[in-house]
């Protein structure tokens, strides 16, 4: 006869393989459909690329970025991007410009000493409406 103690480590090795396998299975199925583009990474997103982008020292202290402008491959409805330091950040909403919606404007609500900042991150969709 087994031992109680195999038998239950054998249901727990089971139900946790159990449930990896589902959450794999989920997670392969999810995608985005056509008619939109949209993603998040750190790596080039199929539909968007960012060809510049610039950073606006603060005029009042030139050690601190004011903001930044981002200028996308292909036009975008929606922006929101973060300049990261070593004590975080905060997405920021991006104003887009009115001809081409490819140049954007992001005014973080803090300015970022230059100093600090560490990385850009951009997250953009594009409507199929």
């Amino acid at each position: 006869m087994l031992n109680n103690r195999y038998v239950k480590i054998a249901l727990v090795v089971g139900t946790l393989t159990a449930l990896l396998l589902a959450v794999y299975a989920y997670a392969a199925s999810t995608e985005i459909t056509a008619g939109g583009l949209a993603g998040y990474g750190d790596e080039v997103i199929p539909g968007f690329t960012v060809s510049s982008y610039a950073y606006i020292i603060d005029s009042n202290d030139p050690t601190k970025i004011s903001s930044w402008t981002v200028t996308l491959s292909v036009p975008a409805t929606t922006m929101y991007s973060r300049l990261s330091t070593a004590e975080g950040a905060l997405w920021t909403t991006c104003d887009g410009d009115v001809a081409t919606k490819k140049i954007w404007t992001c005014d973080p609500t803090a300015h970022v000493l230059i100093s600090a900042a560490s990385s850009l991150q951009v997250s953009a969709v594009k409507n199929s409406n």
